[in-house]
């Protein structure tokens, strides 16, 4: 093993990423031209992604950062091609493997929304984080801060949703529909009895073809060891034959195929060695009052 100095510590670093996510200062004057940016520890600098290389974007970076920044033009084949599900970089897909750091359980991300109050968040299941507050409730992907719930429903509220939404970071329009293949959202699905969905989870990767939809908008009870019994609401019943879906991917998108990319149909949030459920989207899209997030 050999051990090399560095000129910036990790903490430095990521300091820099939470700060180009911030709603003030410099990631507010460039949050319009930055694509995505992640600590990369190989360059010992935070690498940032822009559609086009302009001296003032170099300019203002530099003069903020310093030597711990480096640039490059980015394009969604760059990001598709570049990533894992379990070691993304900014903005991150949907079907992420999330980490909640303050409780140690892993889920997965969903499908990205469009905030009301501007900005975009990701949709997840309701029961990746706590029970009682939201506030603690922080996730990595890959050891990089992927955001905190800001919303969160466990069987609460009027339609008694299994439902969050994750902001605080950069989220694209794209969910992951292998180990490393990507996909844009083009819209919304309908659900139908007999349909045969495809899921993305970021235990089980994608899985297509395997299961059928057995019925739709229901409500189903589940025991967890945190939270005891909850009810929720507007669940769709699917086959899982094989485990074809498994703990850790709950959040996770289900969806189907399109020309150019898929249709949202809902988030995993359930499973058992024969069964399962995905809470549809168009529920959590009333209850956050967002809209999905669409290229």
């Amino acid at each position: 093993m050999t051990i090399q100095s560095v000129q910036f510590g990790l903490n430095h670093l990521q300091g820099i990423v939470t700060e180009l996510a911030s709603p003030v200062g410099v990631g507010l004057t460039l949050r319009p031209v930055l694509k995505n940016w992640g600590v990369d520890p190989v360059k010992n600098q935070v690498t940032i992604g822009v559609p086009e290389l302009t001296p003032n974007v170099s300019s203002v970076l530099s003069r903020a950062f310093g030597d711990a920044v480096s640039f490059f033009v980015f394009t969604e084949d760059a990001h598709t091609l570049s990533v894992t599900r379990g070691s993304d970089i900014q903005p991150y897909n949907g079907g992420d493997r999330i980490d909640n750091i303050s409780y140690g359980n892993s889920c997965t991300s969903g499908f990205p929304v469009n905030l009301a109050q501007g900005g975009r968040g990701m949709l997840t299941a309701g029961h990746c984080g706590n029970r009682t507050s939201t506030s603690a409730d922080h996730f990595n992907n890959g050891g990089h801060a992927f955001g905190h719930i800001g919303e969160r429903s466990l069987g609460s509220g009027t339609d008694k949703l299994d439902s969050a939404v994750l902001v605080d970071q950069t989220y694209s329009t794209l969910i992951f529909t292998g180990t490393s293949a990507s996909a844009p959202v083009k819209g919304r699905a309908t659900v139908s009895v007999g349909d045969m969905p495809c899921f993305s989870g970021s235990y089980t990767n994608n899985v297509c073809g395997r299961s059928r939809v057995l019925e739709t908008d229901r409500c189903a009870s589940a025991t967890d060891q945190r939270f005891g019994t909850t009810v929720s609401c507007h669940l769709d019943g699917f086959s899982n034959p094989s485990a074809s879906i498994q703990p850790g991917d709950s959040g996770g998108p289900v969806y189907d195929n399109t020309t150019g990319g898929i249709l949202a149909k809902g988030t995993i949030t359930s499973t058992t060695s024969t069964e399962g459920f995905y809470e549809e989207v168009l529920w959590q899209l009333r209850q956050w009052n967002v809209t999905l997030a669409t290229s």
